[in-house]
């Protein structure tokens, strides 16, 4: 994640905790576990303090290069900061991009931990995040410096609430994306997002709680991958139509879609929704059924070059998948490099 120190009053007076959270800071940048920011002329104040050790000494000289150039670029390319005020120990602020936290919340090992992806089930977290590389791979003013490091973690299904409140519960940073489940345009979340009722979407505390306005992680994948990975197979009339993006994020994926099924939907909801498939036969696939779609996705995309992933990529046909790519850079940015 990215950590921004603006200011310290009184540097000469600084306490043990206080320099205990600049000493961790200090060597999870060198490690290159987080990206450090601070004002040169705090560097310069703090290279003059002797209560840090020679490592993390080594870090702020390494520190002072850095800062010159990097401010600007980490505000602009990427949409989330942790921000530490070292004049409250105990704050903990979040508005849409930056979280405020007080000193000594940075003393808690969880803290400076890699950022947990909470998903419903690990593939999906371990997809999203094979997603975000790839996409991230292209920026390559940022590539040379910057990797993604998130851990991905799987909820169990309609238990994703309570490792949600647990995580919610400690220092460590997370995201969490859910399913809508929602199979119409005018249809309702499904029950494991309806679970999450209490907890506003966006920022809250030491996380951020995103629902997919599709039904479900397979509603994201590309169709030029999907086109790809099945290529022998019908997929179902949905890819044939001059307007699949319009219709692909509703459908089941696993189980296929039939026109029987959507004209129900339409009715249901006093809606014509579907309504450019209804001279099909009513067992004909809208969407077929696409067996093992996320688990043949997570191969394709482990066993392929971010190069030729990009080939599959749009960023307008692939807007959502894109803005959550985002949110986990944001989040997961961490150096490449490291100091010895």
């Amino acid at each position: 994640m990215i950590i921004i120190i603006e200011k310290i009053d009184e540097i000469e007076k600084l306490n043990h905790s206080q320099e205990s959270a600049l000493e961790c800071l200090l060597w999870a940048y060198g490690r290159g576990n987080q990206v450090l920011w601070m004002p040169i002329d705090l560097i310069e104040a703090l290279l003059k303090k002797t209560c840090f050790s020679d490592y993390a000494k080594r870090a702020l000289v390494d520190l002072k290069t850095f800062s010159r150039f990097s401010k600007n670029l980490l505000i602009t390319e990427f949409d989330f900061r942790v921000v530490v005020d070292f004049s409250n120990k105990h704050k903990l602020l979040s508005t849409e991009k930056q979280l405020t936290v007080g000193y000594e919340i940075i003393l808690d090992e969880k803290f400076l931990l890699e950022p947990v992806l909470l998903t419903e089930n690990e593939i999906d977290a371990k997809v999203y995040t094979l997603f975000a590389k790839a996409i991230f791979s292209s920026r390559k003013n940022l590539n040379l410096v910057y990797e993604i490091n998130i851990e991905p973690h799987g909820g169990g299904g309609s238990d994703t609430i309570k490792t949600f409140e647990r995580l919610l519960s400690e220092s460590r940073l997370f995201v969490c994306l859910l399913d809508s489940d929602i199979k119409h345009p005018k249809g309702p979340l499904g029950e494991t997002a309806k679970h999450f009722a209490l907890y506003p979407k966006g920022p809250n505390r030491n996380s951020r709680l995103e629902i997919l306005n599709a039904h479900e992680i397979e509603n994201l994948i590309p169709i030029p991958i999907i086109e790809h990975l099945f290529a022998k197979e019908y997929l179902g009339h949905l890819f044939k139509h001059a307007n699949p993006i319009k219709f692909k994020k509703y459908p089941d994926h696993k189980n296929g879609f039939l026109v029987e099924q959507a004209k129900k939907q339409d009715m249901h909801h006093g809606d014509t929704f579907w309504k450019d498939f209804y001279h099909l036969g009513d067992h004909t696939y809208i969407c077929a059924k696409l067996n093992s779609l996320t688990e043949q996705t997570k191969q394709f995309l482990e066993n392929t070059s971010t190069y030729k992933i990009q080939e599959f990529l749009d960023k307008d046909a692939n807007e959502e998948l894109f803005t959550i790519s985002n949110i986990i850079a944001s989040w997961g940015v961490k150096l490449r490099r490291r100091l010895s």
